[in-house]
């Protein structure tokens, strides 16, 4: 049964379907190029992630700089926004809920357009 076996490898007791170079400690197949395709795989697949990883650093830039402009916009309407509030408050001040709308001598305070009455003793 074992001489069977042996039989049909072949000339040189390889199989003749496979083929491959033997090099002192190492097997290397010779169809397809194996460690060499792996290895171009590898390269190929490097190059790709390290053009990732540079437009993720571009895109990186790009928010920040984006951030960076939206805080100081929200800053600027901030104070705004509380310039807005000190000048209601002021307002609100000449023209008082307990006063009726009315400023000190009976008359009221705005004209009928919202702005400011002058009176004799100044600005309302």
């Amino acid at each position: 049964m074992g001489g069977a076996g042996i039989a049909g490898r072949g000339a040189g007791g390889r199989c003749g379907a496979h083929s491959s170079t033997r090099v002192p400690g190492r097997f290397r197949p010779t169809g397809g190029g194996g460690a060499k395709d792996a290895l171009d795989d590898a390269q190929e697949r490097a190059d790709a992630l390290n053009d990732q990883i540079t437009a993720l650093q571009r895109q990186r830039a790009v928010d920040q700089g984006a951030s960076q402009q939206v805080q100081g916009t929200l800053d600027e309407l901030q104070r705004k926004q509380a310039d807005l509030q000190e000048q209601v408050a002021f307002y609100k001040g000449i023209i008082s809920p307990g006063a009726g709308g009315k400023a000190a001598g009976g008359e009221p305070a705005l004209r009928h357009d919202g702005a400011p009455r002058l009176t004799t003793t100044g600005w309302c």
